[in-house]
């Protein structure tokens, strides 16, 4: 799942004007380094709830002799916490109404589940009314919530024969 959150946060900050390079995970030194237009990723602990239920049946073989069985045994919701950092103010917020209209409002798994994909909370930073500025930092925090599910996917056999027995004679 933390792939799948990464590669949707990395299209979308292309999609925002982003370079590719500059997304990347919370750095935990000095950022002096660091483009100064970048996204940073830092993924949080979610909730995971057991909520079984049927999800989908389809057939397993081109016999015809088996059907899998999809069946949810968890629900889970990892958040991803993504910052925006520019130093231009402007081109910060059109980055950010960018990026929050190219993230996809669903897609699927590896396993071809259905992940949602919502932006929850938002979060402005390094605004101040300073007169003189000499490192200008802007921030925009997103919190995204991904929601999805773990499935288990069970081969049961049809019933290819019935053989009826009169059991009841008439005499």
């Amino acid at each position: 799942m933390r792939t799948l959150m990464e590669q949707v946060i990395t299209n979308a900050a292309v999609a925002a004007g982003f370079a590719s390079t500059a997304v990347m995970h919370k750095p935990e030194g000095s950022e002096r380094l660091l483009p100064g237009k970048r996204v940073e990723m830092d993924f949080q602990s979610g909730a995971l709830k057991y909520s079984p239920r049927k999800i989908a049946k389809f057939d397993a073989g081109e016999e015809g002799t088996h059907r899998t069985v999809r069946t949810r045994v968890y629900k889970r919701s990892p958040m991803a916490r993504v910052v925006l950092v520019s130093d231009d103010e402007q081109w910060l917020e059109d980055a950010t109404l960018n990026f929050l209209s190219a993230l996809p409002r669903r897609v699927a798994d590896s396993q071809n589940n259905l992940v949602g994909v919502m932006a929850t909370k938002a979060e402005m930073g390094g605004f101040t009314s300073k007169i003189v500025e000499v490192f200008k930092k802007r921030t925009s925090a997103i919190h995204i919530e991904f929601t999805g599910m773990i499935c288990r996917d069970q081969d049961v056999p049809l019933i290819r024969e019935v053989n009826l027995v009169d059991n009841i004679s008439t005499k």
